[in-house]
């Protein structure tokens, strides 16, 4: 089956629907091509009228598949290229308040063949939103660890001087608002940091910068205890992952700006990192509570604490079968499986 993959979010952007694009992408068996888009992001409104022209030229594939719903526009220009069209939606697609995007989107759904939702929260939206005739839930799935603890012990120690014995509370993700950083920072980091053996580690950038370098200084009198890094290497991501006792995904509710999976925690808990998350969106559907990690009430400082104690007690021994059962279970090639037969039961 020939299928034309279409997607504006690509490395070397970064992010979760790159990863996405990418993973599912090269794990595709069949036959397929890539119209891909990886640059910056304003660059994307020349783009896609390229796209437009393109698929108005010729019927070459049995499936066209949009890999966000922001791309759903093209749906009418797809139906011109392939048999068939798939958009995946990611949650964000779903919420944006737009009055024109609201409209294009709208009228682009009606005219795909099938829909993929990333999570069941984000499936639910959809279907408040529509019915499309055919639909399914299929998730992400996961790299292999890029890194082992060892070799992440020896990238970071020696840079850091954060000692083996020490507890790393890892954060890492997109600084917005809904991702809760500020929040945690305000209401729950003070307490962990009491023990010296404790440090926060935050990777990742974006709007909320400013606000969570402010939140860290007013934490004061723990110098050195809270490293914020940015935005880092794939490398030092997975050496984070590999030497986090535990990471943190304390995501807020927040209206029009949803949590459409949650790839970060999938890429922890395959390091061997359990993961304490909110019980929110599609995060619920990224961790599996009490196996790859604990999923608690949003917003719940003390909750929060106490699971995150729990969590740094877990075992060697349970860490590494929650990261065999990740990669197991989420795997590329799996997903793209699921992907294939759902292009194949296509009416």
């Amino acid at each position: 089956m020939k299928v034309l993959f279409i997607t504006r979010k690509f490395p070397p952007s970064v992010g979760g629907m790159e990863q996405f694009a990418f993973g599912l992408t090269e794990g595709y068996s069949g036959e397929s091509r890539v119209w891909k888009w990886g640059g910056a992001r304003w660059h994307v409104i020349w783009w896609l009228p390229w796209v437009a022209l393109k698929l108005c030229l010729g019927k070459r594939a049995d499936v066209v598949h949009l890999m966000d719903g922001v791309l759903v526009p093209l749906a009418p220009f797809a139906r011109l290229y392939g048999r068939k069209v798939v958009v995946t939606l990611h949650g964000l697609e779903l919420t944006y308040p737009n009055p024109i995007y609201q409209w294009l989107f709208r009228f682009g759904l009606k005219r795909v063949h099938g829909v993929v939702s990333v999570s069941h929260a984000t499936d639910e939206l959809l279907q408040t939103y529509a019915k499309p005739r055919q639909h399914a839930v299929i998730g992400h799935g996961v790299q292999l660890p890029r890194m082992t603890k060892a070799q992440a012990l020896e990238l970071l120690e020696n840079r850091f001087a954060i000692g083996e014995t020490k507890n790393i509370i890892l954060l890492a993700g997109r600084l917005v608002e809904r991702k809760g950083q500020v929040w945690f920072l305000e209401h729950v980091a003070a307490d962990l940091l009491q023990d010296p053996q404790n440090y926060v580690v935050i990777v990742g950038d974006g709007p909320d910068r400013d606000r969570v370098q402010a939140a860290t200084e007013k934490l004061g009198g723990l110098p050195g205890r809270i490293l914020l890094r940015g935005r880092v290497s794939d490398a030092e991501l997975s050496a984070w992952y590999a030497r986090a006792t535990v990471m943190v995904m304390p995501n807020l509710p927040v209206q029009g700006d949803a949590e459409g999976f949650g790839m970060v925690a999938l890429e922890a808990a395959a390091h061997g990192c359990p993961v304490v998350a909110s019980r929110l969106e599609g995060i619920t559907d990224a961790v599996i509570d009490g196996v790859t990690g604990l999923l608690v009430p949003s917003g719940k400082p003390e909750t929060f604490k106490s699971a995150i104690l729990q969590s740094t007690t877990w075992p060697e021994e349970k860490r590494y079968e929650m990261a065999v059962k990740v990669v197991e279970q989420f795997t590329w090639k799996s997903i793209s499986e699921q992907y294939q037969q759902f292009y194949q039961n296509l009416t």
